[in-house]
């Protein structure tokens, strides 16, 4: 069984991709913190669409899981990169969408803590100004258009904050036991965001 990830550029969809695969059905890929010491990256659960097939990204999963997280790059969003930003890529929405085949697509929102989130941004790229502006946008082309179908929701701000009933939600999509340390794994995650 696999669930798709699909996310804008700084709404911590690699983290929420990690984070589902710590679940007990999942491979439980290991994270890095990436060079720039801002965010981590989580090589397992990565599709890179412009240079393997699916089924080469999935050689690394260990056999014995009955699912898989997996997230998209470079186009987390499958984003048409010409069209920006108001259309998807349809032919790499199709192939990602034939190949991984999810039983549910989970797409990361920010509505609490959306300045922290903003700030991290602008840490990452260096100031992006009109990155709050592109994501209320892509989020309203997805909500209008549904490019993506059905899409479960995941308020990561609220996640982050310690809104229990968020992570409870994100459990019963899954289909998965909430997990012991889930504080302790937020915790580290939020130094992100120091």
């Amino acid at each position: 069984m696999n669930y798709l990830v699909l996310y804008q550029g700084g709404m911590a969809g690699t983290w929420l991709a990690w984070l589902i695969n710590q679940h007990d059905n999942f491979p439980k890929y290991p994270k890095h913190v990436k060079e720039s010491g801002l965010d981590i990256g989580c090589w397992g659960a990565d599709w890179e669409t412009e240079k393997e097939t699916f089924k080469e990204s999935r050689q690394h999963v260990i056999s014995n899981t009955k699912k898989d997280c997996i997230k998209i790059v470079p186009l987390h969003e499958l984003r048409d990169p010409i069209a920006m930003p108001h259309d998807i890529d349809r032919p790499l929405r199709d192939l990602v969408f034939s190949e991984v085949n999810p039983v549910k697509v989970i797409y990361p929102i920010v509505t609490t803590m959306r300045e922290e989130f903003i700030a991290r941004w602008n840490k990452l790229e260096l100031g992006s100004p009109v990155i709050e502006q592109g994501w209320t946008e892509w989020d309203w082309f997805v909500d209008q258009e549904e490019p993506y179908g059905d899409i479960v929701k995941i308020d990561m701000g609220k996640l982050l904050s310690g809104d229990i009933w968020q992570y409870y939600k994100l459990c019963n999509e899954i289909e998965e036991e909430p997990l012991p340390n889930i504080q302790e794994l937020i915790n580290d995650y939020k130094k992100f965001f120091v």
